[in-house]
This record gives C-alpha cells, structure tokens and sequence, in this order.
C-alpha cells in the first residue's frame, strides 16, 4: 500500500483551523522538517516502520516544538488523525484528559525521561480502532430447519455452543450471522470480511463442497457511504457452513476483517451412538401372538 503523507501547506492549514487564536507560522523551516520527516526514513531502519511509527514522529515533531505561534499540541493531534485516516486507520474516541496528558508528555522535554517517538507510537496502536470493534453484533445458531429458499426461511437453534451429533448421521448445519460497522474514514477503502472454522481438538472435521468456510464464506467489496445516521453502509454478512466429525470435536468459529479476527465463539461437538429404541415393552402394545 501507497502511504499518503502530509506536505507543510496541510499542517498550516490545520495549525489555522485548529490552532486558535494568533495561529501561524512561526518557523518555516521547521515546519517542512517535520512535514517531510516521516516520509524520509532510511529503507533500511530495523525493524522497518510502520504507520503507527510514521504518525508519531508527525506528532512528537510538532508537540514538543514551537513552530506554530499558537496551537503547536492541537496541530500534533489533527495532523496525525488526518494521517492515519488518509491511510485507512482510525484511532478510538478517548477522553480529552488522555490526549492531554499525551501531548503534555511529549512536549516536555527531559532528556532521559523524554515520551519519545516509540511512546508515541505504542500509545497510537494502543488506542487504534481493531476488527473487533466493528461488530456491533454476532449470532451463531444451528439450522435445523428450511422452510424456503432463502436464509431467512430457516428455523434456528440457540444456544449452540454444544451440539449431540449421531453417529453416521451426516453433519450439523450452521449459521453466522453478523453486522458490521465501517467508520467515514473508511469509505472508499475495499475491505474483506470472511469466516474461518479452526479446530483445536478430535478427529478431522469434515465440510460439505457446498458449505465449506475455505470456498464460501467471504465478502469483499467497498466500503460505501450511505445515509444512515454514522454516513456508512453497514453490512450484514450472513455464513452457512455444515460440519461433520466421528467422534467428539471442539475448536473455533471466527469472523475476521482484512485477516484479523473480530469476533470467536467455541464450539463442542459431542458424537453419540445410534441406538434403535426397543419397542416390545412401551404401554399399550400387546405382545404378538405366537404361531405354530
């Protein structure tokens, strides 16, 4: 993926919009030295940098100097939010007392207790929004029933986190269904949402062609604006996967976005012997004659 960087004209316009008042350049110079900082790093810097890295030397480079007139913490924070959004990363509301608190950290400068860049950075992923934190809600439930053709013809089964399975009987039909919510940074930006089955004990667990997660469960498309209240396009993946075992089984369903996982549930699958019922002494039936 491309990074997209910030030049020195964006970080004016953001120390002018949110700088208060007497916002303005006070150094050029320094204000190109950190707009171009995060973008000139040596290829061979290990371990390599990543975004959260980048973001924090935008930030530490603008909080703990006075470039701006005014307004030098409040530039720190919207130039790395804006950065991270460009690149498709959004960090998670905290309190303003938290930001504060950073931003204080990183401006005074202590020498041996100076909160350098790395601070920086690991306070960022600490507080960057995950997959888990786009499902707004989960369901797995067994189908047990098909009315129709379509998903929502089926009659389900909950709670299934353990199931009876008779021996040679075939397999259990499952069903996920999920909503997940995309945030405005993320318009336009093509995610992927799939299903993995991982299993953690027992005898191999068998998929049917038609229901096998590996084949079938995965939605990739963009991420649309929309007019709901957030402006985004929810979606609400729905996956049917069968599972069949000969003995007892146990492991994991997951619901990953971009190859994070989001979302899990453990399953059991306990197999039982089939056993034909014995007839002869229920009440009411009289024993068949004998004959000679």
């Amino acid at each position: 993926m491309t990074i997209r960087y910030l030049p020195a004209q964006a970080l004016e316009s953001l120390n002018l919009r949110f700088g208060g008042p007497g916002a303005g350049v006070r150094d050029l110079d320094g204000v190109k030295s950190c707009a171009a900082r995060p973008a000139n790093v040596p290829p061979d810097v290990d371990p390599p940098l990543d975004l959260f890295d980048r973001a924090a030397l935008y930030f530490h480079g603008l909080a703990s100097t006075q470039h701006f007139h005014n307004g030098n913490k409040r530039t720190a924070w919207a130039a790395t939010d804006l950065f991270l959004k460009l690149n498709g990363v959004g960090l998670r509301e905290t309190p303003v007392v938290a930001r504060e608190a950073l931003s204080l950290a990183t401006a005074v400068r202590q020498d041996e207790e100076d909160f350098d860049e790395t601070k920086v950075a690991e306070w960022l992923r600490e507080h960057a929004l995950t997959a888990a934190d786009h499902v707004r809600s989960a369901v797995l439930a067994q189908s047990v029933g098909q009315e129709g053709p379509l998903v929502s013809d089926q009659t389900y089964k909950m709670p299934c986190q353990i199931l009876g399975l008779v021996k040679g009987s075939g397999s259990l039909r499952y069903t996920l269904s999920a909503q997940v919510e995309w945030f405005p940074h993320e318009v336009d930006l093509e995610r992927t949402v799939n299903l993995s089955v991982r299993q953690t004990h027992g005898t191999p667990w068998r998929f049917s062609h038609a229901c096998d997660p590996s084949m079938t469960a995965t939605v990739s498309r963009t991420v649309s604006a929309h007019w709901a209240p957030s402006g985004v396009e929810s979606w609400s993946p729905t996956f049917v996967f069968d599972i069949g075992t000969d003995d007892d089984a146990e492991g994991f369903v997951s619901l990953n976005i971009d190859g994070e996982e989001a979302w899990s549930e453990h399953i059991m699958i306990r197999v039982m012997e089939s056993t034909e019922p014995d007839w002869s002494s229920a009440p009411g039936r009289e024993p068949a004659p004998e004959t000679t």
